[in-house]
């Protein structure tokens, strides 16, 4: 594996979600994904922007009262990521809040991966798509 890879793959495999049994599947695909995106900067766009449609936090996710009054105690962002191919909108994410750098890298590389797997939409070439 490329040294750039494997730290992505590392990266991904410490910080994102994964099913058991199946992580490191998991973080190599997100990895590989990441590294496609990267590699098309011409063509691949990552859009975020502040979501003006996002509930209401705590008081929709059903948290105590006495939580949602902790919660409310600091400043809150809710952003949404969008991947652009070509200009076009392929895959979105909303209601993302409080992101990290880090966190913002998985949604993106997890919106690429998305995209990868519905039929290669943005056209790669097929071994590119099959290293997924």
């Amino acid at each position: 594996m490329k040294l750039q890879l494997q730290k992505r793959y590392a990266f991904f495999k410490e910080n994102a979600g994964y099913v058991v049994g199946r992580r490191a599947l998991g973080a190599l695909a997100l990895a590989r994904a990441e590294t496609l995106a990267e590699a098309q900067p011409e063509r691949i766009e990552f859009r975020w922007e502040p979501d003006q449609a996002a509930d209401r936090g705590p008081e929709d996710w059903g948290w105590p009262k006495h939580e949602v009054r902790r919660f409310w105690r600091t400043e809150h962002e809710v952003w949404g990521c969008a991947l652009m191919v070509d200009g076009e909108h392929r895959s979105s994410l909303w209601g993302i809040w409080d992101p990290s750098e880090a966190y913002r890298r998985e949604i993106q590389a997890d919106l690429m991966l998305q995209t990868l797997s519905d039929n290669n939409p943005i056209g790669l070439p097929v071994t590119a798509r099959s290293a997924l």
